[in-house]
């Protein structure tokens, strides 16, 4: 919550007494709230305010905080994920080799941004997908913590049976016969 009525610190005197007190995380957010609205009170008016009062203006947003936090899931799936990644993997991979990219690194921080995916989301789903053709590369630069390696780039290898670059339209049966 953004303190933009809050005076003191850093040598500025607030217009009412302070104290430094270590809170439990759990009700932060209720402290934070009942010290904004006591800003503003004193903002407000220039005087004192009881503690029932601005107890009885923050029990809203007290309720609304005590309710537990509905847990949504992710709104993409792993396999819809790994298909995105291929793809823009491949458009980076590709214009910086060519169309004989496999193999080509490309930064986790690039397909990060590609995707627009939170970070956090993105390397939770990239530890998910399980590829044999997906490779987990360190660098130079900067790494992350993806499972139990510190990787930076990621690239994709293609089996050489199947290079999707010689992949043409698929022959019918009768094309096959005719030798075509």
């Amino acid at each position: 919550m953004p303190n933009k009525n809050a005076l003191g610190g850093r040598g500025k005197k607030a217009p009412y007494k302070t104290e430094h007190y270590r809170i439990p995380v759990p009700i932060k957010p209720l402290v934070q709230a009942l010290a904004h609205q006591y800003r503003e009170l004193i903002n407000d008016n220039q005087k004192q305010v009881s503690f029932a009062t601005l107890v009885e203006l923050v029990t809203p947003q007290a309720l609304t905080l005590d309710q537990p936090k509905q847990i949504s899931p992710p709104p993409i799936s792993v396999y819809e994920f790994s298909n995105l990644l291929y793809c823009a993997w491949f458009t980076e991979a590709e214009a910086k080799a060519g169309r004989d990219c496999f193999g080509q690194p490309v930064t986790l921080s690039t397909l990060v941004e590609k995707l627009q995916i939170e970070q956090k989301l993105f390397f939770t789903l990239l530890t998910q997908v399980e590829s044999d053709l997906l490779e987990l590369l360190p660098t130079k630069k900067k790494n992350y913590k993806i499972g139990e390696k510190r990787v930076g780039a990621l690239t994709f290898h293609t089996p050489l049976s199947v290079r999707p670059d010689h992949i043409s339209v698929l022959q019918t049966p009768k094309e096959i016969k005719k030798g075509g």
